[in-house]
């Protein structure tokens, strides 16, 4: 009974795409978690922590809140976009001036 009820349960909503996201919220926390218990106060542990923390939560709003699907789906596009962004302009590099010149 609670298999059908669970079988239903993850055909109404995207349960792979959740654990996909949970597992990879759980690989991107934990260098930084491990990384605190070195040293417990440092510039990179945070953000580590508040972008895993924030795919870990999500993931679990993919599973329970449906509302907030399809604005977790604008999310990912944009962050893909502003990572494609970041990356032209991290290897951007101003055009060579021909040599004799000012």
């Amino acid at each position: 009974m609670a298999r059908v009820r669970f079988r239903g349960w993850r055909g109404a909503r995207p349960f792979w795409a959740g654990v996909w996201a949970l597992v990879g919220g759980v690989v991107m926390l934990y260098p930084p978690v491990s990384a605190l218990q070195v040293v417990l106060s440092g510039n990179g542990v945070w953000p580590g922590l508040t972008i895993g923390g924030l795919v870990i939560i999500s993931a679990l709003m993919l599973w329970f809140d449906l509302r907030l699907v399809h604005f977790l789906g604008s999310v990912i596009i944009f962050l893909s976009l502003s990572i494609a962004g970041g990356a032209l302009a991290l290897a951007w590099e101003p055009p060579l001036r021909p040599t004799g010149t000012r």
